[in-house]
């Protein structure tokens, strides 16, 4: 017996509109979706949780050109 020939569009056509509920499979791919943006953005547990506050003057531009003002 020959071997059929079944492209994968007309498989994926059938399958499409004969095998599965639309609504559901949507309902699956957006919650997917929504599930892998939430943990996208969710904060890595590495990353520091606070911004450094620390301030070093001496290398402020405006305070060196302030010293040579003075001077």
């Amino acid at each position: 017996m020959p071997l059929l020939k079944v492209y994968f569009q007309d498989l994926f056509r059938f399958w499409w509109n004969r095998c599965i509920d639309k609504a559901l499979f949507a309902d699956e791919v957006l919650r997917d979706i929504f599930d892998y943006f939430v943990d996208q953005m969710k904060p890595s547990a590495t990353e520091k949780q606070y911004m450094e506050l620390t301030l070093n003057f001496n290398q402020l531009e405006l305070t060196r050109k302030d010293k040579d003002k003075a001077a």
